[in-house]
């Protein structure tokens, strides 16, 4: 729960596996396994969901630009931004809006 607390925390900086297992007081390789079992989804694809769940609400609700959503949202790179945004959504961020905002 203590690690959870910390991603949804920390999402918007760069948070490494590591970082995490030591949060946890575990071994890198026993802490993705452990996480994987808990949350039925790997580290990174995990701390995305949070990223790209928030860039949801921010394309929704603010008139910010797509890279700094990502930047906000803790993605370094704006086009992997908008890949992985792709892969949740089924569509580029900047359809997203244009498809949800009036």
């Amino acid at each position: 729960q203590h690690v959870l607390e910390y991603i949804e925390t920390n999402f918007t900086q760069k948070i490494t596996l590591d970082q995490a297992a030591s949060v946890a007081h575990m071994s890198r390789f026993y802490f993705s396994s452990f996480f994987k079992s808990l949350t039925g989804m790997g580290f990174v694809n995990y701390v995305n969901t949070i990223r790209v769940n928030e860039a949801e609400q921010l394309l929704i609700n603010s008139s910010k630009n797509i890279a700094d959503i990502a930047f906000e949202c803790g993605f370094n790179d704006s086009n992997y931004f908008s890949l992985v945004f792709s892969r949740y959504f089924g569509c580029s961020p900047l359809k997203y809006r244009k498809k949800y905002t009036k």
